[in-house]
């Protein structure tokens, strides 16, 4: 005798209730996983965006952050450079008051890795970190050449470089000094080390607030 089943009035084989259980079983199933998918395809995509949003606010706090730092240090070495300006006017340079000079306008600005006068033949002169005797020269630098070749050149700004006092990787924002006559008497340079740039945004305050993350 045939073993049958009834559903919902009919009777019919074991075996094709079976079947027709085992594909609503496997139907389903698929349903689920494919449920469990989209709502994973859905994550993920909002893990992306947060991750976007977050690399956005990162950037625009670091464009911001060297921005400022810039503006300041460029302030900074303008200041010097009159400075320099104004004694090679009235007569030469007083190595003791510039330096005075140097130390006091370094201090405002803690994001300065160095502060410095270079002479016409691209020797570090005066300011931060220099011995009196053992100067180190820069006339072999892409923004010495540059100043010394070009008056209206303004702020130049260097390409990541070893200091030759300070041994850190470092960028470097210089102006040119002219003599009374116009001719070049050197330059003035304000040194910003990248080290300064990597403790900052790997702070906890930075990497907890996302904002930008101002030196103070």
């Amino acid at each position: 005798m045939t073993d049958r089943t009834s559903i919902s009035g009919i009777t019919e084989p074991r075996s094709v209730f079976v079947k027709r259980l085992l594909a609503i079983v496997v139907v389903t199933n698929l349903f689920i996983i494919g449920l469990a998918g989209l709502l994973l395809q859905q994550a993920r995509q909002q893990y992306e965006e947060r991750a976007e949003i977050t690399t956005q606010n990162l950037s625009h706090a670091l464009a911001g952050h060297i921005t400022d730092a810039v503006d300041k240090i460029d302030l900074t070495v303008l200041t010097v450079a009159d400075e320099v300006e104004k004694q090679l006017a009235g007569g030469g340079i007083d190595a003791q008051t510039l330096n005075a000079f140097i130390v006091r306008n370094h201090a405002r600005l803690p994001v300065l890795d160095g502060l410095r006068v270079v002479n016409a033949q691209g020797e570090n002169a005066y300011g931060i970190g220099i011995t009196p005797g053992a100067r180190t020269s820069v006339a072999d630098r892409a923004y010495f050449a540059r100043l010394r070749s070009d008056p209206n050149a303004g702020v130049v700004i260097s390409e990541p470089v070893v200091g030759r006092i300070s041994k850190k990787w470092s960028i470097i924002l210089a102006r040119r000094v002219n003599q009374p006559d116009g001719s070049f008497a050197g330059l003035v340079y304000g040194a910003i080390a990248l080290e300064h740039f990597f403790t900052t945004f790997s702070s906890p305050r930075c990497r907890q607030a996302r904002v930008d993350c101002i030196t103070r």
